[in-house]
């Protein structure tokens, strides 16, 4: 599967719904194996959930076998080096 992008909760949900349909899952059963209530999950799908936490949302991501990537808008140079923060974070664990 290709890379995604998403600009808006709406977009995301719809990027994990067709995920989900892929693999032929309902939505209870996502909803058990990422440990989340079905309401929230057909919110999360939909666009309507209102400040969903990023760990739920791994969560699901992580349940449907897809990563969640991040990158900067504005095409150029960094001035920020993601992998030295990963490791200074994984030094403080």
């Amino acid at each position: 599967m290709e890379n995604q992008p998403f600009h808006s909760a709406r977009q995301l949900g719809a990027v994990m719904r067709a995920a989900r349909l892929r693999r032929g899952w309902s939505q209870t059963e996502l909803a058990e194996r990422a440990a989340v209530d079905r309401p929230w999950l057909v919110k999360l799908e939909t666009g309507r959930l209102d400040n969903p936490t990023l760990r739920r949302v791994l969560q699901v991501v992580q349940s449907l076998g897809l990563q969640l990537s991040v990158q900067e808008a504005v095409k150029g140079e960094s001035t920020v080096d993601l992998s030295s923060l990963w490791g200074e974070e994984e030094d403080r664990r």
